[in-house]
């Protein structure tokens, strides 16, 4: 939430963002925001481009602790635990695909999505060619 936080008052510029509603919901942070006045479009992808870091990073950090971890699922309740915190069975993901995001971007003036993969280590999105997923998925 503080990273979150952090990076959203570095690109929102001159611009007030307000974080409207945050909460766990399936083992996922969701967080909406808005702001008072309009915020030029590469700002508002930068403040998106944060909430969206913030969402793939709690889908794979432990509850407990912090550390890396994956999604558990154990009593009608699903969350992020490290293997120290695991409990209940491991959410089953399709090989290629648990990391990976949708990410909206501009290109030539154009609104386009990409897809992503989430980098735990370094904190960021890296590049997924669809090609790449799709070989991953045939051979996972």
């Amino acid at each position: 939430m503080a990273r979150l936080a952090e990076r959203v008052a570095a690109v929102s510029g001159d611009g007030t963002v307000y974080f409207t509603h945050m909460v766990a919901e399936h083992g996922a942070l969701r967080v909406h925001w808005t702001s008072r006045s309009e915020l030029p479009q590469r700002s508002a992808l930068k403040v998106e481009e944060a909430v969206a870091l913030a969402e793939a990073r709690s889908l794979s950090t432990c509850a407990e602790c912090g550390a890396q971890g994956r999604l558990f699922a154990s009593a009608f309740r699903i969350f992020p635990a490290c293997k120290g915190h695991q409990q209940g069975t491991a959410v089953p993901v399709i090989s290629g695909f648990h990391d990976v995001f949708l990410r909206r971007g501009i290109v030539r003036r154009r609104s386009t999505l990409e897809r992503v993969r989430y980098d735990w280590a370094s904190d960021a999105f890296v590049h997924a060619p669809a090609e790449n997923i799709a070989k991953e998925k045939r051979h996972g």
